[in-house]
């Protein structure tokens, strides 16, 4: 119980007192593969396989990068939740007008409408008591909001999740493109 509360309190005072990002130059791709090496051997317990789809040539998003781990942490491990029977973890990397968009999508459960309305709200979560604070993807969302991006959800019941991330691209690279 004392390490529940703990980790509820670390992400109550994460959420409260945001500081402010240290952005620079950050190439998302790095980013999702740190990610997933933080997972290598969780993922190969498991019967999880992992699916990458990154275009070449990505621009960077102007972006802290320990805050964009943080947040492809935490989706990358609500999907393995997911999934406790195995399936597919798909992160996906592209341009999309001016933006970088990042998918982290699962064939685990899904959600229907009246819960994947609710997932970027606080407190909300729909884990086991003890399991989860739903506090998980509030943050995530505050910290894409505070990179100028925006975060959706698209979710089937039985066909699995996915999370749209849109981050502005990096005004050189944007500049260079034009």
């Amino acid at each position: 119980q004392i390490e529940r509360i703990t980790k509820v309190m670390n992400q109550l005072l994460a959420f409260a007192r945001r500081e402010t990002p240290e952005r620079r130059a950050v190439d998302l791709g790095v980013i999702v593969d740190d990610t997933l090496e933080m997972f290598q051997e969780r993922i190969a317990h498991s019967s999880i396989m992992v699916e990458k789809a990154i275009e070449a040539d990505i621009p960077t998003v102007q972006a802290d990068r320990d805050q964009l781990i943080q947040v492809l942490i935490n989706l990358v491990v609500n999907s393995l939740h997911a999934m406790p029977d195995g399936g597919t973890l798909r992160l996906s990397l592209d341009r999309e007008k001016g933006h970088v968009r990042l998918g982290v999508s699962d064939t685990g459960h899904g959600m229907p409408d009246e819960i994947s309305s609710k997932v970027f709200e606080p407190f909300f979560t729909t884990k086991d008591f003890g399991k989860g604070t739903g506090l998980g993807l509030t943050v995530v969302k505050g910290i894409v909001e505070e990179h100028g991006g925006t975060i959706e959800v698209e979710s089937a019941v039985d066909k699995g999740t996915t999370f749209w991330i849109r981050l502005p691209l990096d005004r050189t690279a944007r500049a260079a493109t034009s």
